[in-house]
């Protein structure tokens, strides 16, 4: 009988050692994704006559979900209580979608038993197929730049997909990429090149990339911004059109740049052409010596084009030396048709001199001067029988003029002036020649006159 109730309490004692306390785990969301855990609740009860503390020992799961569990470490349960622990499980952010289990070992600080409880949990991301990485080769570009891009694109389904396309947008422009067939869990990488529109002006400008399924975007995008860079630039180019008588210059301005800008185009001309030349539009202009300078400030934006011009005609030039030589014939037949002689006589220790002008022209002689000069060695008495001229003495003689407002063709005028030698001179004087001047020009001049030279 001792014997049996000995093997009882063995058996007993056996059993106390070997038993664990109550505990289970409640399910409340079984579904994690990386903005959603799922959430499991573990509670234990303490059945002991006093106070304990328990805690959670170890998780076992797949060691790809090692570091995606959140939990209190342990919990101070009063004798007869219950109390939970809250069990949080997000996963990675690239993780594949399918179903993981995992094993909880709970263990009494008391006695060191222990309680393990198993279940599973289901990764559902928001996209089946999810872009791991993208970059694009510079943040800072200029127009006609070059932009690679590159983006890598990883499947996190449980299955294998196909049938997908990469879209690339940026600067107004789309780039599409056809999927290959991809398997759970592997990735593939794809480049593109981006160019940078002609004269796109300065702005912060986004680059985006996303996959699509079936023509629609279901699946995971990004974004990054490049800033395009102010750049000036104005193009210039001249051309010139020469002929005989005109020459013109052109200025093509062309704003390449991407911003407003202002092209200062200056040119400096002898003061001499200012009457000859044109411009368009019109310049500023100011003077500096014998030099006239014109300025265009041409404003331009982005991919305008303007034209800046002058021309030099020498057609009035040439008018007026054709003008000028047509006068100068006009003015030497004039000379032909003008008839003018001086003569001299000797009467009783004077000198008669005698002046004859003759219109021959058909046409009026006008603002005519007849002048005349007598060396310092005679003196002029003034007494005029006929047109009194104006006489002004000099250190070398007197001067005499006659004034005609009118010659009519074949008109003639006669002028008529004494002379008395002061000294004597043997072999006799040349008297200088009169001369007739029209607007202060020369028309026609008689020849030297020789007379006999001696005072009475």
């Amino acid at each position: 009988m001792r014997k049996t109730i000995s093997l009882i309490l063995v058996l007993i004692m056996a059993s106390s050692l070997t038993s664990s306390f109550p505990a289970d785990m409640k399910l409340v969301d079984r579904t994690a994704s990386i903005d959603d855990p799922a959430v499991f609740n573990i509670t234990v009860e303490n059945d002991y006559a006093s106070q304990d503390r328990f805690r959670i020992s170890s998780i076992q799961s797949p060691p790809v979900t090692s570091r995606w569990f959140d939990y209190e470490y342990s919990k101070t349960v009063e004798a007869g209580e219950k109390e939970s622990f809250r069990l949080e499980i997000t996963p990675g952010e690239n993780s594949i979608q399918q179903n993981y289990a995992f094993t909880v070992n709970l263990r009494s600080f008391r006695n060191g038993e222990s309680e393990e409880l198993g279940s599973f949990f289901t990764v559902k991301n928001k996209y089946d197929l999810k872009i791991i990485s993208f970059r694009v080769s510079d943040n800072r570009v200029k127009p006609t730049d070059e932009i690679d891009i590159s983006a890598t694109v990883e499947n996190t389904a449980s299955d294998t997909l196909e049938n997908f396309t990469v879209r690339v947008e940026g600067f107004n422009s789309t780039i599409d990429k056809k999927g290959a067939i991809l398997d759970s869990g592997d990735s593939i990488r794809y480049n593109f090149k981006l160019d940078v529109p002609d004269r796109r002006m300065p702005v912060e400008e986004k680059i985006s990339i996303g996959v699509y399924k079936d023509g629609e975007r279901t699946q995971s995008s990004s974004s990054q911004t490049v800033e395009v860079e102010e750049v000036r630039n104005i193009e210039r180019n001249t051309v010139e059109e020469d002929t005989l008588l005109v020459k013109t210059k052109k200025i093509e301005l062309k704003n390449t740049g991407n911003v407003k800008d202002e092209a200062k185009v200056e040119k400096p001309l002898p003061i001499y052409l200012d009457p000859l030349t044109d411009f368009e539009p019109e310049p500023e202009e100011r003077t500096e010596g014998t030099d006239q300078y014109y300025t265009w400030n041409v404003q331009l934006e982005p991919g305008e084009s303007k034209q800046v011009s002058y021309t030099v005609s020498y057609v009035p030039a040439f008018g007026f030396v054709a003008l000028l030589f047509l006068g100068v014939l006009g003015f030497k037949k004039l000379q032909t048709d003008l008839r003018i002689s001086k003569t001299a006589e000797k009467r009783r220790g004077e000198i008669k001199v005698r002046l004859e002008l003759q219109n021959n022209s058909n046409t009026s002689l006008i603002q005519l001067d007849v002048k005349d000069f007598v060396p310092d060695i005679a003196e002029v008495p003034q007494e005029f029988d006929m047109a009194k001229p104006v006489v002004k003495k000099t250190s070398s003689g007197t001067k005499l003029e006659w004034h005609i407002e009118s010659l009519e063709p074949g008109e003639k005028r006669i002028f008529e002036y004494t002379v008395k030698p002061l000294v004597e001179v043997e072999e006799g004087v040349k008297l200088d020649p009169a001369k007739v001047l029209k607007n202060g020009e020369r028309m026609k001049e008689t020849d030297k006159v020789e007379v006999d030279f001696q005072p009475e």
